[in-house]
């Protein structure tokens, strides 16, 4: 899984033009979402169903931005659920593009 996004990002940044920040970003975005897959037993994307994307993005909602479980009513901003999920489905557009 790891590999995919790696030639995502280098994607981005040499053949989109993106800068190094949003390379920074999408790579750490996606990092958690790879660790999250891999320990629900995802090893790889072909594995990654709409309900682990769900599930993922519903865990998100809960998590505290401090990335510890919610304890109280402070959770992450619907913006940075959103760039999660803008995250998600760049990665997604670059592997159906790539016919990966």
């Amino acid at each position: 899984m790891h590999t995919l996004v790696e030639d995502f990002l280098q994607h981005i940044r040499h053949e989109k033009g993106q800068s190094a920040q949003t390379q920074k970003t999408y790579a750490a975005l996606l990092g958690k979402f790879v660790d999250w897959a891999e320990k629900r037993g995802c090893r790889e994307w072909s594995e990654v169903t709409r309900r682990d994307l769900t599930d993922f993005l519903q865990h998100e909602r809960e998590r505290k931005p401090g990335g510890e479980a919610r304890k109280d009513q402070a959770r992450l901003s619907p913006e940075s659920i959103y760039l999660q999920i803008a995250a998600l489905r760049a990665l997604y557009k670059f592997a159906a593009d790539e016919q990966l």
